[in-house]
């Protein structure tokens, strides 16, 4: 369930860049979604970034689906 949610993220804010209404082209909107980006991006970089964390092995597995 929760890959799912993952998976539909992305699509779910290219959908909402794309989506061509009113509101898209405010400035507040678009800082809004880049927001949401990089907070995504610099949350995945804590998680993948090895040292900090006793589990941080088996965290960077379980991100990368066991490799």
């Amino acid at each position: 369930m929760h890959w799912a949610g993952y998976g539909c993220w992305p699509i779910a804010v290219a959908h909402g860049l794309g989506i061509g209404g009113r509101d898209s082209g405010l400035g507040w909107v678009l800082s809004l979604n880049v927001s949401c980006v990089a907070i995504v991006l610099v949350a995945l970089y804590c998680r993948l970034r090895g040292g900090r964390h006793p589990d941080s092995a088996a965290r960077r597995a379980a991100t990368l689906g066991g490799r």
